[in-house]
């Protein structure tokens, strides 16, 4: 009888907490007494609330940040109708540039919509493509992606400098979606460089995998923000210099990382104030490489 109630006082112990946690009651934490298979599984149901308190609480964050991102246009648009109905139907002139702010601030409305459905579409295991059978030449899709950046980055005093391998493994990826994740990668890069700063893209070809780099001479990422950057809504305006007025809504980047993942591939960042941001992508090789093309590595210099 001792010998039973001390096998089934644990397990009791973690039946009360799951129905404490089923409750409501997060807190919930079982005491772990031996280091048997009992408490192995007490300190795996502690992990468990533990990534169930940290999912809910960024589920929480998501839906006060999504709400402030919302309310702002919708007030926006609330307040000129407002001025419209009052006077503003009188002047003319008044009446077309209240008119053309609330057009400006439904297009911003629209585009967060967008944005959240894509992420959504992204993050949802029912929308994930499979990978494409055939593998493609991302030459093509680079050369692309600078031809539209380049005269964005002139115009903004910037230097594009890019650095391609000659012989780039074929790659089984979606070719719509590496221009997506590029095309913001430079444009984050545009926004957060100074006049006269540097942007590089270079590609270069490894052993097993190709690897992309988008990198700038900004203002930098403090180390304290790094973790974070991929999180929705997070930004870091306060820290980086923008020369732009316009602000984003902190999606890009979690857009950016879903695509990597679902063409198989892995992104990194390492960032330095004052110094600059370079992003890191890698995706596998769908074939062997030459001696010639695993040699050919071409990395950027930023």
């Amino acid at each position: 009888m001792w010998t039973a109630r001390r096998l089934v006082r644990p397990i009791r112990a973690l039946e009360q907490a799951a129905l404490a946690i089923a409750a409501g009651d997060l807190n919930q934490q079982v005491p772990t007494e031996s280091a048997d298979e009992l408490g192995a599984l007490a300190a795996a149901f502690n992990h468990m609330a533990a990534q169930l308190r940290q999912t809910l609480e960024q589920q929480r964050q998501f839906v006060a940040n999504a709400s402030h991102e919302l309310r702002t246009p919708l007030t926006n648009i609330k307040l000129r109708s407002e001025l419209l109905l009052e006077s503003g139907l009188d002047d003319p002139e008044l009446a077309g540039r209240y008119l053309a702010e609330i057009d400006s601030e439904a297009d911003r409305l629209g585009r967060l919509a967008s944005t959240l459905l894509d992420l959504s579409r992204l993050e949802s295991s029912q929308a994930v493509q499979h990978q494409p059978l055939t593998p493609i030449d991302v030459r093509p899709v680079l050369s692309a992606v600078v031809a539209t950046m380049t005269l964005r980055a002139r115009s903004a005093g910037l230097t594009l400098q890019v650095q391609l391998s000659p012989s780039l493994p074929p790659l089984r990826v979606w070719p719509e979606q590496i221009e997506a994740i590029l095309l913001n990668l430079l444009d984050n890069a545009i926004k957060y460089t100074p006049a006269g700063g540097q942007i590089y893209l270079s590609a270069a070809a490894m052993p097993d995998r190709c690897q992309l780099r988008v990198a700038d001479t900004g203002s930098g990422i403090p180390q304290a923000d790094l973790p974070h950057i991929f999180d929705r809504f997070y930004r870091v305006d306060k820290a980086r210099s923008r020369r732009s007025g316009q602000h984003g809504v902190g999606l890009g980047l979690s857009i950016v990382q879903a695509l990597v993942l679902q063409n198989g591939g892995q992104i990194s960042v390492t960032s330095a104030v004052g110094q600059g941001t370079t992003f890191t992508l890698e995706f596998p090789a769908s074939a062997p490489l030459t001696a010639d093309a695993a040699n050919a590595r071409c990395v950027s210099q930023a």
